[in-house]
């Protein structure tokens, strides 16, 4: 008996043949990243090729029919691999195995399972195959099999399949990031031709009236393809990032929310905050887990939650939830992905950070207040002393008890300072409007020879800054009452986004005094350069920099001086319907 039995038939073995080698390198490929489920998915797919080609290889090239179909079972493990495996890899490709419970696996794989059983057993009830025969027609004889109606079944259940996995990348595709666009089409591609040809084959249309099954070499075809992502594109060290790696993995809580506020997505550690059970729980309403997860409590930002309104065994923990809005490619359709992150240690820490902090600051409170009363103690003892003792204006004791005098003015200013700089940064930056700042820190201005006026703009503006923003404002007016000449009359405060500034927003704050020399432009935000403390301009940056803002000085000499206040961008927003002041900055600019 030689082999193969028919010449004919040899450029569709030698076909076969390299269907099963390219299989071969490609689930070698697949092995070398097999820590990846994804990547031991394809190796199964790829196995599942070369048996079946393999061996249709084998059967092509026999004679007899009965010797024919007895490899015909064992091509069914092959096809069957195939089905499976192709199917769960676009489930995982596509990041929709949340949806596969043990349930669903267990069932998808029993149906093929069954099938391929009631294969090997068909000698017994005839449901798969009615009946053989070997016939002539064609370019050299071939099997012809008779299918039964369990054959039906299998054809509808891998097509069944099949459309589902394109129908799933076809979704990935429109939500995948653009990287790997070309990737799923090419994917996409390699599915469609192995099915076309099986439906052609199947149907017994056109081109497709030849003595053999297509669908084994559609897979060559399918394997030029597929050989081609992972030489070109990286495949396989590229693909998008296994689920259980990048969300499993995350020790924050994670769930994602469709349009209809239902969980569509979550990780175990968000099931195990929430003590549900991913099965229960994926597809229903999230206020099952958590009644703040509705359309009133989900927003944009972060916020504090504890652990007792979520469930009574959470009772002491703190949770930090940060919801980022998701709109789908219709406009109306938006959900949300939450993050749940345990801030319990964090919030320890930081309640006694500020309970030390408390403690220093009454302390120095006690000591300022000493000092103090020891400083106004000396004044008045100088006094006392030019009051008993009076001396010549030329004299030299007239001239020490000055500069004690002034040592101990200077020793007040200091302590002084010391209680405004105490406060900066402890409390945490808050969304302020512009011109309601302004507003109150003129009306703390003592000077009633000069006039603060607020532009209509700057009440359109709100910026996040430290709760001591006002005392920035106060600084600036009372220095330019204090040092601005006089005839200084009106401070005008201006607010609008820089042009070409890549979102900021800009803050002047001009009077119409003498204004400053070009040389101490810097140098009147040092600590104590100046003509009184030297602490006000020192302090007003010092405070301004905690969230990004800066502060120069930009006026021109004998014009008034102009301080220019730069809000980077997330660090302003329009003041129309402002979330709660609480909210960190993050907003884009103008939204």
């Amino acid at each position: 008996m030689t082999w193969p039995a028919y010449e004919a038939a040899v450029p569709l073995i030698i076909a076969l043949f390299l269907n099963t080698g390219i299989a071969l390198i490609l689930a070698r490929e697949g092995w070398r990243h097999r820590r990846a489920l994804l990547a031991r998915i394809f190796v199964v797919m790829m196995t599942g090729v070369v048996i079946w080609s393999l061996l249709y290889a084998i059967q092509l090239g026999i004679e007899g029919a009965a010797l024919q179909f007895s490899l015909v079972p064992f091509q069914y493990i092959g096809i069957q691999l195939v089905i499976l495996s192709a199917f769960f890899f676009a489930v995982k490709y596509t990041g929709n195995e949340p949806w596969l419970t043990g349930r669903a696996v267990v069932l998808i794989t029993a149906v093929l399972a069954a099938i391929l059983i009631a294969v090997f057993t068909n000698g017994l009830h005839h449901l798969y195959y009615t009946g053989m025969a070997m016939v002539e027609t064609g370019p050299f004889p071939h099997l012809s099999l008779s299918y039964g109606p369990l054959f039906t079944v299998q054809i509808a259940y891998a097509y069944m399949l099949t459309i589902t996995a394109l129908l799933m990348m076809t979704r990935h595709y429109h939500r995948s990031n653009p990287r790997y666009r070309r990737q799923t089409v090419l994917l996409m591609l390699a599915y469609l031709i192995p099915l076309a040809g099986n439906m052609a084959g199947v149907a017994g249309i056109g081109s497709f009236r030849i003595p053999f099954d297509p669908t084994p070499f559609c897979f060559l075809i399918s394997g030029i393809i597929l050989f081609y992502i992972i030489v070109m594109h990286e495949f396989l060290a590229i693909l998008p990032i296994a689920r259980e790696h990048a969300v499993e993995a995350l020790q924050e809580g994670y769930l994602v929310l469709d349009e209809n506020r239902r969980v569509i997505d979550i990780n175990k550690a968000a099931l195990a905050i929430f003590d549900a059970s991913g099965e229960r729980i994926l597809g229903a309403p999230a206020r099952l887990l958590w009644k703040g997860f509705d359309n009133a409590g989900l927003r944009e930002g972060s916020s504090e939650v504890t652990g007792d309104a979520i469930r009574k065994a959470l009772s002491g923990r703190f949770y930090e939830l940060s919801c980022t809005p998701v709109t789908g490619r219709v406009a109306d359709q938006e959900g949300f992905i939450v993050f749940i992150h345990d801030i319990t240690e964090k919030r320890r820490y930081r309640d006694k950070l500020s309970e030390a902090n408390r403690k220093i600051n009454l302390m120095a409170d006690i000591t300022r207040h000493d000092i103090l009363n020891q400083v106004q103690g000396i004044t008045m003892i100088l006094e006392l002393i030019r009051m008993e003792e009076p001396a010549a204006p030329e004299s030299r004791l007239l001239h020490y008890l000055g500069l004690i005098e002034r040592g101990a003015v200077n020793i007040e200013h200091q302590i002084s300072f010391t209680r405004d700089y105490q406060d900066v940064g402890v409390d945490s930056p808050v969304w302020q409007n512009v011109g309601a700042v302004v507003a109150e820190a003129a009306g703390l201005l003592s000077s009633r020879n000069l006039t603060v006026t607020a532009e209509t703009g700057a009440a359109d503006y709100e910026v996040y800054g430290d709760p001591l923003l006002g005392k920035v404002f106060y600084n600036l007016f009372e220095n330019a009452a204090r040092h601005g000449g006089e005839n200084i009359s009106t401070v005008t405060v201006h607010a609008a986004p820089v042009e070409g500034g890549e979102g900021a927003l800009l803050i002047t704050i001009q009077d119409n005094g003498e204004g400053i020399p070009e040389g101490l432009k810097e140098r009147i935000f040092d600590p104590s350069f100046g003509k009184n403390t030297g602490f006000g301009l020192f302090l007003t940056r010092e405070i301004l920099s905690i969230t990004g803002i800066a502060i120069h000085e930009t006026g021109t000499e004998g014009e008034g001086a102009c301080f220019a206040v730069t809000v980077p961008p997330g660090a302003w927003r329009m003041a129309k319907a402002p979330p709660s002041p609480d909210s960190p900055p993050g907003e884009p600019a103008g939204s």
